[in-house]
């Protein structure tokens, strides 16, 4: 019945009959006309409501009903929403829960209410067959005699004596000054240790045993921390260690440190001995333990050596087995003593609290418990407050379901005590905006974050609405919410939420006997316990300074006057002086850092450069200072050791967006081409600039487009050469220009281009006396006379010290050559490879792969994480023997490759098994013939149509400066058209080497001005290599062995001979076979020159150009393969972006987003097989890969092609050299499979090379049937090809 009635039976003066709605104490299954409530004979109608409950009409139900009735259709809408909102009036319980909305007093025909049903008291009927079993009603009455109250008194007095006992074992047995926190390092960042770092003294013959906690891998820098020339942030900051001795810089962590070398874990922490060594160069990078420290190359005046000797006890951290202990503790709590809910609240808040405080996160080292007892009171009080709030409508109703209240509470409670643990790697650390926006993923994490608490919440809302209540919170969250945002206006404040103000916000909200409610309020309670107990009542508001911490403060950053332009590295490293500009009206000082120590501070200008080293790298930062503040630092600016100077990111400015009285406002890179490309300020100044430029002079439009009077019309590449030439006459003039700039400077003054250039114009200077003195050659020098009288220089003449020019006089003279003849030979051995021969050296890549690999390099992954490298191979080969390869057809190339290294093989397998017979190494998994074999595979410098890592990475085009023209050599070398087929992949880096003679016509400061002019116009990408080159030439230095090639066809050479000179051959120094002993005949010095040349090369521009290409590739692979397509002009496209990423990440050691790229390309059919056995660990699925990569060739035909042979024999090599040798023998591997499937029925030498090895390595696994008709297939085809065995 949707109503019920009463009426009067006894003596009452006026019978009334009520119409009660029981709607709201239903419960949802049941339906109005399901239940009659019968009531007992009540006189008044308030009698009847305060049976009911019910409430007396207010005056907002009156206004309600009155705007109902008189305006029914304006707001039937509006009190629908209200009414929904409101939820039922009045307020009930939840229906069907843990309460009761009647007691059961035998007045009511129907109690509306259900007993708790617990999840793990299964009574049900399930196919007809009724099961039933009842755990916690039988954990109930199994344990209700341990729920005596004395027994739980026993027990919590017997829990408080152990923790104590555990707490003193932790903490208190090891003396408090050995303790050291995961933070803790003697040095403290930019100046922090004063001049010198006389405040971080001592440096050294000081030791100290020292104890590490837990988990201090975890603790990362949370703002950038500079350290030599790159910046470091959220990782541990540990700096050197990769040297034999393990040696540390000042400023690394400590305890990360310590784990890195194994001493301690970051599990247990501890214990472990320090020693000071003060000055140390050169801190390598190394890996260990998940732990990676970086670099810094450079001397450093603190330094330190950890050893595992100590004499402290007590070392490991028990936090572990604290917290089982814990666990248990509270889970017995909660099943077996089952105290009251109060009581169990109150048990929970201590247990956590004091864990925290003394085991998991402790304020210091050893816990100081005035600090906890601090904490400890105010947090008794919030939690009374949240047990008032919230608690006690939730904790009683599962008190019949212990089993199932300890998994709702005691799980997401401890997750929430241990959120340092269990959030660890969520990347926020501080809900503010620039915390934010510095971590990568930070923004994604907390967007999930909110998503996540948003359907809490909403189920919050859902069940508020649901029992009336909803109104209620909802006002006060408002008001508070309008507080917070009043607050947070607060000038010189910031707005600061502490995890433990939100949960004193959000617990509130889960004042309702759900299950959700019960998991939220024990999350909430433990982030609160753990802000309380780990960081204390911090304020929601905080100044700026307050956050800042270490971290940047954006304040204004001075400039470095010296740069690469005005800094002259042939002044000697003592005499140097660097220039900065002045100071702005609101500083006092400058502080200046080098090498990442403070050496200056005061209000000079300049700093001299006497004092350091000029064999090492020297870093440079400058800041401003006011009293006892100090501003932030410039990104460093870099001086290495060939005297190259590579300023600061932050000394870019606008030279037409820039008044020429006003003071330079100077940018970084990214904000000047920021400016450049999308600034209209930029683009309005320079066409006003164009503008007043075309105003200056009078146009004939008429005679624009014809040529001049006797002129011809200039073809584009005529026009381009003239280009050239005019920044090649421009030169005179502008050298002078760059060395008064560069004395200008010492002065601490800069001249501006733009004046010097006004300057020409009136004076008309340019075009001037060239070539008029005589032999002047454009540069201002004499043909025969080089220096200058009035600088009291020796002079020397060109002619008579050129090794060149004597080499071909004597040629000329042995061949009878005529003038006109004997002039061609000059022009064409006056350059770089006349300078070679005539000082007994080969060409310049067999040169400069002498020097290959290179160890202890450094790269780094998208990610800017440091991977170190022991050693990093480089290959050099002639550009024209590239272009000339590039144009044989590849099948033909393979013929010739196959027969090559079969004639290599026929040639050597004598003396090899000669020499294996006398040696008699049994032993060994590797024989000459197969190590031949891998060297003429690894030789092949050929780039493929299929694969990538034969393409051109770099471009080094030398000159030397006993050209007539250096500057012009250059520009054509620069303008030189790459005659390389449209598969090649041609985005290379191109890179500038002059090579300076002692017998160079040109002196140093000449060949410095030289160098500069290179750099302007070609970028930095240059290097000026001083050598000595002496007569006659030093004795030969043996150098590694240069990897055996392919010689070019005999048709090529017959169509291409080489210029005709001498029959005999200009160099015979140059061993004609390469795989023989190689040498080179250059001095000591010269050696490291040339050494110091090629590892710049490699750091400072190769590596760098290609973690920015694998950097930007990843970044948007689509937009960069559209590029390239669109670059090449042909239907011919070079190969995949993601293949060319692919592979630069597998050269630089990014492993990572090596193997996504290959397995995307595998999967969309473009490889990657062939290169994932050698990045993956081993498993069953490498075997697969490998077959993949060899089922698209036809190798198990009769006779395979020969291209398809030489690829197989490739992947076999390259396999059988990147796989440990473990792991290619053994199971689930077994790479000799791999070597018989690359062979497949070829009846070439290569393919019975690699049965032969397969034999080899079966043999060695004690297979020796399988070995035995390996070895018998791989002699008949020996056999076959005429070689005898």
């Amino acid at each position: 019945m949707a109503e019920a009635s009463a009426s009067s039976s006894s003596s009452s003066s006026s019978g009334t009959s009520h119409k009660v709605d029981m709607t709201p104490f239903l419960d949802d299954n049941k339906t109005r006309e399901e239940t009659v409530v019968q009531l007992a004979d009540l006189s008044e109608d308030s009698h009847l409501e305060v049976a009911l409950g019910l409430p007396r009409e207010t005056r907002k139900d009156r206004f309600f009903r009155k705007l109902s009735t008189g305006h029914p259709c304006t707001s039937s809408i509006p009190l629908r929403i209200v009414n929904y909102v409101r939820g039922p009036r009045p307020k009930v319980d939840l229906p069907g829960l843990f309460s009761k909305a009647f007691p059961n007093d035998g007045t009511r025909s129907h109690q509306i209410t259900t007993d708790p049903v617990p999840f793990l008291d299964i009574d049900r009927y399930i196919l007809g067959r009724h099961i039933k079993l009842l755990l916690e009603s039988t954990i109930l009455r199994l344990t209700r005699i341990l729920t005596n109250p004395w027994l739980f008194l026993i027990l919590g007095a017997a829990y408080i004596i152990s923790f104590a006992f555990f707490s003193r074992a932790q903490s208190f047995l090891t003396p408090t000054s050995s303790y050291i926190t995961c933070d803790s390092a003697y040095w403290l960042s930019n100046n922090g240790c004063g001049l010198d770092g006389e405040s971080c003294g001592p440096f050294t013959n000081s030791t100290f045993d020292f104890r590490c906690p837990a988990q201090c891998d975890s603790l990362i820098l949370q703002n950038p921390r500079t350290v030599g020339g790159e910046q470091v942030v959220f990782v541990p900051l540990v700096v050197g260690g990769g040297d034999a001795q393990h040696t540390y810089r000042g400023d690394s962590f400590i305890c990360a440190a310590a784990n890195q070398q194994g001493l301690t874990t970051n599990g247990r922490g501890g214990c472990a001995s320090l020693e000071l060594v003060g000055n140390f160069t050169d801190f390598l990078p190394t890996t260990g333990n998940r732990l990676t420290s970086i670099g810094f190359p450079t001397v450093f005046p603190l330094s330190f050596r950890l050893s595992k000797t100590h004499s402290l006890s007590h070392c490991e951290d028990n936090r572990d087995a604290a917290l089982a202990f814990n666990i248990i503790i509270t889970w017995i709590l909660f099943v077996v003593l089952r105290p009251r809910a109060i009581v169990l609240y109150w048990c929970l808040v201590c247990i956590g609290f004091w864990h925290i405080t003394l085991f998991s996160q402790p304020r210091a080292s050893p816990p100081v418990l005035s600090d906890g007892f601090g904490a400890f009171l105010p947090t008794l009080f919030i939690a009374y407050a949240f047990w008032r709030l919230a608690f006690r409508f939730t904790m009683p109703a599962f008190s019949k379901a212990p089993l199932e209240a300890s998994v709702w509470y005691l799980v997401p409670f401890w997750v929430g005590v241990l959120n340092n643990i269990t959030f660890d790697k969520i990347p926020i650390s501080r809900l503010t905006a620039s915390d934010l926006t510095k971590r990568s993923g930070a923004i994604t994490a907390l967007v999930i974050i909110i998503i996540i608490v948003f359907f809490l919440a909403l189920n919050q809302v859902r069940v508020m609405r649901k029992t009336g209540w909803l109104p209620h919170y909802l006002k006060w969250y408002i008001i508070g919410g309008l507080v917070v945002l009043v607050v947070s206006q607060l000038p010189g404040l910031e707005l600061r939420v502490h995890h433990y103000i939100i949960s004193m916000a959000l617990i509130p909200g889960t004042a309702f006997p759900t299950r959700m409610s019960a998991i939220l309020q024990a999350f909430l309670l433990g982030m609160f316990l753990n802000g309380a107990a780990a960081f204390g009542f911090d304020s929601i508001l905080q100044t700026a300074a307050e956050l800042q911490e270490d971290g940047p403060s954006d304040s204004l950053l001075p400039t470095f006057l010296t740069n690469s332009t005005n800094y002259n590295y042939s002044i000697p490293l003592v005499n140097q002086t660097i220039f900065w500009g002045a100071l702005p009206s609101s500083w006092d000082g400058f502080s200046l850092l080098v090498d990442d120590v403070e050496r200056y501070a005061g209000a000079a200008l300049n700093f001299s450069l006497a004092a350091f080293d000029p064999a090492i790298p020297h870093f440079f930062r400058l800041a401003f200072t006011s009293g006892d503040g100090t501003g932030d630092f410039t990104m460093p600016a870099t001086l290495w050791p060939n005297g190259t100077w590579s300023g600061s990111m932050d000394e870019w400015f606008c030279n037409v967006c820039t008044p020429p009285s006003k003071n330079v406002k100077y940018m970084t890179l990214k904000v000047a081409q920021h400016h450049e490309r999308h600034s209209t300020e930029h683009a309005r100044n320079v066409i006003e600039f164009e503008r007043q430029q075309w105003m200056l002079c009078e146009p004939d439009t008429a005679a624009w487009d014809a040529p001049g009077k006797g002129e011809p019309v200039l073809t584009k590449e005529e026009i381009k050469m003239r280009e050239s030439q005019i920044h090649v006459d421009l030169v005179r003039d502008m050298v002078p220009f760059w060395i008064r700039g560069m004395e200008a400077a010492e002065r601490g003054e800069v001249l501006r281009l733009e004046d010097f250039l006004a300057t020409l114009e009136t004076t008309s200077s340019w075009g001037e006396s060239w070539g008029e003195s005589g032999g002047d050659d454009g540069w201002g020098i004499g043909w025969s006379e080089v220096a200058h009288e009035k600088k009291g220089k020796k002079a020397r003449r060109r002619k008579g010290h050129s090794k060149a020019y004597k080499f071909v006089e004597d040629v000329a003279r042995q061949e009878a050559a005529d003038e006109e003849r004997k002039r061609r030979m000059h022009r064409f051995f006056e350059d770089l490879s006349a300078l070679l021969i005539a000082s007994s050296l080969p060409p310049l890549p067999h040169i400069l792969q002498s020097f290959s690999p290179l160890p202890q390099v450094t790269t780094r992954t998208t990610s800017l994480v440091s991977v170190p490298h022991a050693s990093f191979a480089l290959r050099f080969s002639d550009l024209a023997d590239i272009e000339a390869a590039c144009a044989e057809a590849e099948e033909e190339r393979a013929v010739r490759t196959i027969d090559w290294i079969g004639a290599r093989i026929n040639k050597r397998c004598a003396k090899w098994t000669e020499d294996l017979a006398k040696f008699n190494d049994k032993d060994s998994h590797r024989t000459p013939w197969w190590d031949e074999l891998r060297r003429c595979t690894e030789g092949d410098h050929v780039p493929s149509k299929t694969e990538g890592w034969n393409h051109p990475v770099a471009l080094i085009l030398a000159v030397s400066t006993i050209a007539p023209n250096p500057l012009q050599a250059v520009a054509a070398l620069h303008s030189r058209a790459l005659e390389l087929p449209p598969w090649v992949d041609t985005n290379i880096l191109r890179y500038t080497l002059i090579i300076h003679p002692e017998d160079s016509p040109l002196s140093n400061e000449e060949a410095g001005a030289l160098f500069n002019a290179v750099k302007k116009q070609y970028g930095l990408h240059s290097y000026l290599l001083s050598l000595s080159l002496p007569t006659p030439p030093p004795p030969s230095v043996l150098v590694p062995a240069l990897i055996p090639r392919l010689p070019p066809p005999s048709s090529q050479e017959s169509r291409n001979p080489p210029p005709t000179i001498s029959q005999t051959p200009l160099n015979p120094s140059v061993p004609a076979d390469p795989s023989g002993p190689h040498t080179i005949r250059l001095t000591e010095t010269d050696i490291q020159q040339t050494a110091r040349f090629t590892r710049e090369f490699l750091v400072m521009s190769l590596l760098p150009w290609m973690e920015n290409i694998s950097s930007s590739t990843s970044s948007l692979p689509s937009k960069a393969a559209m590029n390239a397509s669109a670059q090449v002009g042909s239907s011919i496209s070079p190969l995949p972006q993601q293949r060319r990423l692919a592979e630069f990440a597998t050269i630089l050691g990014d492993l990572k987003l090596a193997v996504t790229v290959w397995e995307a390309l595998r999967k969309d059919g473009k490889g990657g097989s062939d290169m994932l056995p050698m990045l993956l660990s081993p498993s069953p699925a490498l075997p697969l890969h490998a077959a993949n990569a060899l089922s698209g060739m036809q190798l198990q035909v009769s006779d395979p092609r020969p291209h398809e042979q030489l690829v197989a024999l490739k992947y076999a090599v390259r396999w059988e050299a990147g796989i440990s040798a473990s792991d290619f023998l053994n199971y689930p591997v077994e790479g000799e499979r791999w070597l018989v499937w690359a062979a497949g029925n070829s009846e070439e030498p290569p393919a019975a090379l690699l049965l032969a090895h397969a034999a080899l390595l079966s043999s060695r696994k004690h297979a020796k049937r399988r070995a035995a008709l390996w070895y018998l297939a791989a002699a008949n085809r020996l056999e076959k090809c005429g070689i005898s065995v």
